[in-house]
């Protein structure tokens, strides 16, 4: 509850985040009209795909401003306007900023009392200004997907407290709401939340103990060397992939044998040849400038 607390918390977050989110923005505002031309080569052989030129095209002080500064994921006209898949960086700073103010009414009134609180008041937000949630083309404004962190904050909760149990039933309660009728992707979805808490459980859960070597495998696949190297790379990836895989797309949507080849087939020829290129540029971005940023954060907090 210190305020301290929460500046050691936003700086940490900030120099995590934001050196290689501004090194690949420049890149990106640079380089988006050249973008968009294979984004619109994609776009006229699969017309359903197409995004808004303007993600490309907008290189003006205002959505520049507006992205330096992370606002953009509140503001219609800018959240999903350039040509990085970064609306959700957006709503990610939003919640590390919410983070320290979540966590004082959990502390008072209970992480489940709050949690149902904090749904609640989103979703009267929603009903209260419609045009503006709907006006948004991602979902990059916090209380959209408020209940998806607070489902990640009660695991913590539930091993900590030790009622894991209590904890997966209300995250399943908070997703409801947002899920709208059940169907298959509904299903899915809540089936990845009951997936995430075995995976992080402490044992408690039903059919622990039968499901505890198909568990094992798969945190030791996630939680392995291997595992540790995508997931150090995943904010790279996310980040670079867009760069190297409209090019590449876009070159291939004019090529004839590419499209004579059934969607199964174009998929990972593609792949086979994104991938390679976009973990190599990851790699470099990594350790050239995400690490170094992190470290710059933790020799400003040492000060």
């Amino acid at each position: 509850e210190k305020p301290g607390t929460w500046a050691v918390f936003w700086v940490r977050r900030f120099f995590r985040i934001a050196p290689l989110y501004y090194v690949l923005l420049a890149l990106a505002l640079l380089l988006g009209p050249e973008l968009g031309h294979f984004r619109e080569l994609i776009a006229a052989q699969w017309p359903d795909t197409a995004t808004a030129a303007s993600r490309y095209h907008d290189q003006t002080a205002a959505n520049v401003l507006t992205h330096v500064s992370f606002i953009f994921g509140l503001l219609p006209h800018y959240a999903y306007d350039t040509p990085l898949p970064d609306w959700s960086i957006g709503l990610e700073m939003e919640f590390y900023v919410a983070f320290p103010f979540l966590m004082l009414l959990m502390a008072r009134v209970g992480p489940l009392k709050a949690a149902g609180v904090y749904v609640l008041g989103c979703l009267a937000l929603k009903g209260i200004f419609p045009a503006y949630f709907a006006a948004f083309e991602m979902p990059s404004v916090l209380a959209e997907k408020l209940y998806l962190f607070l489902c990640g904050m009660l695991i913590a909760v539930g091993r900590w407290q030790g009622r894991l149990r209590q904890c997966l039933l209300f995250s399943l309660l908070l997703c409801v709401p947002y899920l709208g009728w059940p169907d298959v992707e509904s299903v899915m979805k809540l089936g990845l939340v009951v997936l995430v808490y075995y995976l992080l459980g402490d044992g408690s859960l039903p059919s622990c103990k039968a499901l505890d070597t198909g568990l094992g495998r798969l945190r030791g696949l996630l939680g392995g060397g291997f595992g540790r190297v995508l997931g150090n790379a995943s904010y790279c990836v996310y980040l670079v992939h867009l760069f190297i895989l409209l090019p590449v797309a876009g070159i291939l949507s004019e090529q004839a044998w590419y499209l004579a080849m059934g969607g199964r087939a174009r998929f990972l020829c593609c792949l086979a040849i994104v991938a390679p290129v976009v973990y190599g540029l990851a790699l470099v971005f990594e350790y050239g400038v995400e690490q170094p940023g992190i470290r710059m954060g933790k020799r400003l907090l040492r000060r």
